[in-house]
C-alpha cells in the first residue's frame, strides 16, 4: 500500500506541525514504517531525542528467549 501511495503523493511533505512520514516512523518501536520508507528513496533525516518515545506496552522492551517451540509436542 505504501509504494503505491508514494508514486501518487510526496512522501516528503511535511503536517502542520513541520513533521514528514519519516519523522513519525522514527515514533514507531519496531522501525518496520521507517526501513520501508528508506527503501522508498526518502529524504533522510538525522534522527534526535526529541522524536523517540516511550514504548507504549511494557513488554516492548522485554528480550523474549529465541527458542524454537515444537508445537506438535505442545499439542
Amino acid at each position: 500500500m505504501l509504494e503505491i501511495l508514494a508514486e501518487k503523493f510526496d512522501i516528503n511533505v511535511q503536517d502542520k506541525q513541520k513533521m514528514t512520514p519519516l519523522d513519525l516512523a522514527y515514533l514507531q518501536d519496531s522501525g518496520t514504517m521507517k526501513e520501508a520508507l528508506l527503501n522508498l528513496g526518502v529524504a533522510e533525516i538525522e534522527e534526535t531525542g526529541s522524536l523517540r518515545r516511550d514504548p507504549t506496552s511494557i513488554i516492548a522492551g522485554v528480550m523474549w528467549p529465541e527458542i524454537e517451540i515444537d508445537y506438535k509436542a505442545d499439542a
